[in-house]
């Protein structure tokens, strides 16, 4: 290794600390392509092996072509504990690893983990739901790895080696990014990109990523490097070649992978050669060779000088991607020919070009070798043996041996091989699979793969899967927060389109879309009835009917708690939202699904709460809670928790809301739910700031707002700092309150939140009349009323009402 000394001392130093603090971290290495970063990576894996303390090296790279899904993390458990690939092996090892973990739990993480990683689990309906609930269950998900890596590495220091994080699977990110966050332990991960944090979109927290930007090699360090790749590093000059390392250096330019591939082509072509234990070089060659004048002609290069034999063997490994089986490499070869041949990869491996990854696979050297030799082949060439590749995989697949991302590998090969027929058929797959992952970037990279395919040729779906690709190309939108262009997409589908059930189904996508991304209630309130239309036509019923009144039933259930969110959002507590929502709730019941019977039995009881009802509200979250239990639903349990507490907090009975918010806390810790976690805090900070403990109260509060800064809930942001506020106000710091009112409302305006817009109004309000400006207490109070009711706050502007009324009564007197 040349010039990488100070970097490899610092890469040591932060392991150190984390080895000594127990606080995760990641080394973030950033640089251009054959700058060396593998080679700083190798050398401190080196390190970690010669360590006399405890540590687990776990290396992994990316692939240019497909990302396994939780890569990462697949082959850290396939590699401990003599390789943890099923649900049956995992448990064991968690048991001996999480000591303090009960029993129960562990064979739930087991079943979690291996079902995330592919790994062999039996399937139930708890995994069922998994599937059609990503959103709800990747909570849980995430915490069983945060809770394992917590233990795995409270003693031995846990390692993780990742190369080309720039082509890494948004799984794996995702999970990375959230056991930096919320892990404990001496958990390390060094990382190498040719994309900075910034350009590769990698949300790790700055606190606990440190970046090292490698460029290429000096004049007088290339010169070293030469030396050392010549077997001469005590020399000052490496004798009698000082024209030919002069060259290589002017060349190279400082890329140690472009000086390698220099001096291995000029010794490979004879250029350069020892003689008599001393380096020699022929000066009519030197004179006559053109030097490639970038890396990648460097490559070229020296692949040209192979045999034809070795070169056909690279092609056709370069086409299945960077790491190849050879079960695959022997079919390309070998198929249509009666003599089978076995090529002898050592000799490729000699030279540097490829690596045995062990398990019957290989890998090239460098990404940048594949993709030289990818590029030495004609279109055709490589478009025939990706067809071959995916129909071999197909064939594989059929007979029961599943590749790792079988649906994704089959898309790209398909999509290389120009079958669109098949590219489409494989992405709808791999857009599924991704959604049922938690992995939404990924799924609408695939959706939008599709849409290109359907701008062109829109008979290429029929009606039944065309809105099965618009409801999942919605659900992936939904998980990843994304409304842009959502709603112009759906919008184009309607009536002409698709016959009564299916329109139905896609009005209710859009429906839900508005609910989340759009403050259009027109157009919601539009829909909804123009679903209800569809619905109550006797025509129409038949027509639905006929495929099971399961079908009608969802439908209608569907609609109505539709309906009763929006009465909620919109209108109160009016009847038809109760009328709704029993509704809603009549038709899940029919359909049998206990988990969507304890959504609508919350909102509900959420209802009668509101409107003061507090016993009949209580019996309805009791009843949701059984149904949440049924069905192993521990955030609607979390939700009761805090429902429960609210009505205790409104009959004054203090002591029983702490108690049943710490339930909350409890439930949503166990899960890992963030923000209900931030939610519990908030509602147990308020009991205190009952008390007048208001230090305590600011303690929970911090938390919840720290929590929400983590995760990035803007909403949750500026709701928190509103409280925060408020409890200063309490205290008498309005200087302190003002600031952070201040910051929510630019916050709220920042992401259109009318409410707290409106929050903030009235806490600029409340530090007017302790400072008895009622004048001025009036114009903020004014204000938030206006803001109440844009927002639809029925109830909030009532009060408003109330308070604006004393206010004049305060000016007056």
């Amino acid at each position: 290794m040349i010039g990488r000394e100070s970097q490899l001392e610092s890469i040591k130093e932060k392991f150190s600390t984390v080895e000594n603090t127990s606080v995760p971290h990641i080394f973030f290495i950033e640089g251009p392509a054959g700058c060396g970063k593998s080679r700083l990576v190798q050398e401190f894996e080196q390190h970690c092996g010669a360590s006399p303390a405890p540590v687990t090296v776990n290396k992994s790279f990316f692939n240019s072509a497909i990302a396994s899904d939780y890569h990462v993390f697949k082959v850290f458990f396939k590699t401990i504990d003599g390789g943890c690939a099923s649900e049956s092996e995992l448990l064991p090892h968690l048991e001996r690893t999480m000591k303090d973990c009960p029993l129960k739990r562990l064979k739930d993480y087991s079943k979690l983990i291996s079902y995330l990683l592919d790994f062999e689990y039996a399937e139930d309906e708890y995994v069922k739901r998994m599937k059609r609930s990503p959103k709800e269950f990747v909570p849980i998900i995430f915490k069983a790895f945060e809770d394992y890596f917590t233990a795995a590495a409270s003693e031995t220091a846990c390692v993780f080696i990742i190369e080309d994080l720039h082509w890494a699977d948004e799984g794996s990110l995702k999970l990375i990014e959230h056991l930096l966050r919320w892990s404990g332990g001496k958990l390390f991960f060094v990382a190498t990109s040719r994309k900075s944090p910034k350009e590769g979109n990698f949300d790790f927290p700055e606190r606990k990523t440190t970046l090292c930007r490698l460029n290429y090699l000096s004049g007088e360090q290339s010169l070293i490097m030469i030396r050392k790749l010549l077997g001469a590093p005590g020399c000052a000059e490496v004798n009698g070649l000082e024209e030919v390392v002069g060259k290589i250096c002017s060349v190279a330019d400082g890329n140690p992978l472009f000086i390698e591939e220099l001096v291995i082509s000029m010794h490979d072509l004879g250029i350069i050669f020892k003689k008599n234990d001393t380096w020699d070089f022929d000066k009519e060659k030197f004179k006559k060779i053109s030097l490639p004048s970038t890396v990648e002609m460097a490559i070229q290069s020296r692949i040209d000088s192979l045999s034809v034999e070795n070169i056909g063997i690279l092609k056709k490994a370069a086409v299945i991607g960077r790491k190849f089986s050879n079960d695959m490499l022997l079919y390309l070869l070998n198929e249509g020919k009666s003599r089978k041949a076995k090529p002898d990869l050592a000799g490729l491996i000699e030279k540097g070009i490829l690596l045995n990854a062990g398990s019957g696979a290989y890998i090239f050297s460098h990404d940048t070798i594949r993709d030289v030799v990818y590029g030495m082949q004609t279109k055709r060439q490589k478009r025939e043996l990706h067809e071959k590749i995916a129909a071999r995989l197909e064939e594989s697949a059929a007979s029961g041996n599943l590749a790792e991302n079988i649906e994704s590998l089959l898309c790209y090969h398909f999509e290389k091989a120009q079958n669109k027929v098949k590219t489409v058929h494989y992405a709808l797959l791999a857009a599924k699979a991704s959604y049922e992952k938690y992995r939404a970037e990924d799924a609408i990279h695939y959706y939008d793969l599709v849409m290109n395919y359907l701008n062109d040729d829109n008979g290429l779906l029929d009606e039944d899967r065309l809105v099965e690709y618009l409801e999942g190309y919605s659900d992936a939108m939904i998980l990843a927060g994304r409304s842009s262009g959502l709603l112009e997409i759906l919008k184009k589908y309607g009536a002409g389109v698709f016959g009564v059930e299916n329109l139905v189904r896609l009005n209710l996508k859009k429906i839900q879309a508005h609910r989340i991304f759009s403050d259009d209630r027109a157009n919601w309130e539009k829909l909804l009835n123009e679903t209800e239309a569809i619905l109550n036509d006797a025509e129409n019923i038949k027509l639905i009917e006929a495929k099971g009144k399961d079908a009608y039933f969802s439908l209608l259930a569907g609609l109505y708690e539709s309906w009763g969110v929006f009465y909620i959002s919109f209108r109160g507590t009016c009847d038809k939202t109760l009328f709704y929502l029993e509704e809603a709730l009549k038709f899940r019941k029919k359909t049998g699904n206990e988990s969507l019977a304890a959504s609508c039995l919350t909102n509900i009881g959420f209802y009668h709460s509101i409107k003061g009802n507090h016993k009949t509200a209580v019996r309805f979250f009791k009843s949701a809670l059984n149904a949440a239990k049924k069905s192993r639903n521990k955030r609607v349990s979390a939700i009761c928790m805090i429902n429960f507490g609210v009505i205790s907090q409104a009959e004054n009975d203090y002591d029983a809301a702490a108690e049943y918010y710490e339930k909350a806390l409890e439930i949503a810790e166990e899960i890992g739910d963030r923000r209900d976690i931030a939610v519990s805090l908030i509602n147990i900070g308020n009991i205190h700031c009952h008390k007048a403990e208001y230090d305590e109260a600011l303690n929970c509060c911090m938390k919840a707002l720290e929590i929400s800064k983590e995760i990035g809930h803007k909403r949750g942001i500026s709701d928190w700092m509103v409280e925060i506020g408020e409890i200063y106000v309490k205290k008498g710091d309005t200087a302190e309150a003002s600031d952070y009112f201040k910051r929510a409302l630019a916050i709220a305006e920042e992401i259109g939140y009318k409410y707290c817009e409106a929050n903030c109004m009235k806490g600029f309000g409340n530090i007017r009349i302790r400072e008895a400006d009622y004048e001025k207490a009036l114009d903020y109070y004014g204000q938030a009323l206006k803001l109440y009711e844009e927002a639809g706050s029925a109830a909030e502007a009532e009060s408003m009402k109330k308070t604006i009324g004393e206010c004049r009564i305060h000016n007056i007197y």
